[in-house]
């Protein structure tokens, strides 16, 4: 395996291992005895197992603020736009279902990380804010919507959409569901989740 190779599966090994267990839960010995090679390996490449652990977790946070830019930029109504950016997020979560259970948990164990949450989460919403302000004051001055802040709507989609993620564990051990039955209640939910955000908006 060329050194590139060996990289990328000690990253993507640490990751899985990471976002499974915890930070706590994880050593190097477990990443290395899982990717075949030694321990002194994954510190060559990554110096040590927090600067591994603090890429990662990085990596999952961008995921756990991303949010589609595109609906921004159509000349579509307003609540929309909402709706669209509450579904495509739901969406990029279902795909990487166990990332908010892990950033919040992480989060809790370490509040150092909220340095880095704070500095991702800017930098993913500093694009869209400014545009939806300004959508937002206009279409409570024409009474499409009701008097609320824009940092309220957003903490909404958040709840509503993060919310649902932390329940797959409960699902799976209390009501005795497999992966495929928890993933199918789950792709209801992005819909539904749109909708009753948009008709809470209305005035």
């Amino acid at each position: 395996m060329t050194d590139s190779g060996m990289e990328q599966t000690i990253i993507e090994t640490a990751e899985r291992l990471f976002v499974e267990r915890g930070y706590a839960l994880t050593s190097t010995t477990d990443i290395a005895r899982e990717v075949g090679c030694n321990q002194s390996l994954i510190n060559y490449y990554f110096r040590s197992k927090e600067k591994l652990f603090q890429a990662i977790f990085e990596k999952n946070a961008i995921i756990f603020f991303s949010l589609v830019k595109e609906p921004l930029e159509k000349n579509i109504p307003f609540l929309e736009k909402i709706r669209i950016l509450a579904e495509s997020h739901f969406q990029i979560l279902l795909q990487h279902a166990k990332v908010p259970f892990f950033i919040l948990n992480e989060i809790g164990t370490n509040p150092k990380q909220m340095e880095a949450i704070k500095s991702i989460a800017k930098q993913s919403l500093h694009a869209i804010i400014p545009v939806l302000e300004h959508e937002l004051a206009v279409e409570i001055a024409e009474g499409r919507v009701r008097n609320t802040t824009l940092f309220d709507i957003l903490l909404s989609m958040a709840s509503l959409n993060l919310g649902v993620f932390l329940f797959p564990p409960i699902l799976e051990n209390i009501m005795d569901l497999g992966d495929a039955d928890v993933r199918s209640l789950l792709q209801q939910r992005g819909k539904e989740h749109a909708r009753i955000l948009v008709t809470s908006l209305l005035p």
